[in-house]
């Protein structure tokens, strides 16, 4: 039984790092796109202004 427990509870700690895991992923693949949005967005203000 106890053997049954701890193969629950090492199975459960390793899907909650797998979790964290894609979570740091998918917030740093956000904030990368988020960061070029910005510039590309930067980027053609800058053309307007510069045009006009």
């Amino acid at each position: 039984m106890s053997t049954k427990l701890s193969l629950v509870t090492k199975t459960r700690t390793l899907s909650l790092k797998i979790e964290l895991a894609l979570l740091l992923f998918l917030n740093t693949v956000l904030r990368i796109a988020e960061h070029t949005t910005r510039l590309r967005i930067g980027n053609t203000s800058y053309l307007t202004m510069v045009s006009i």
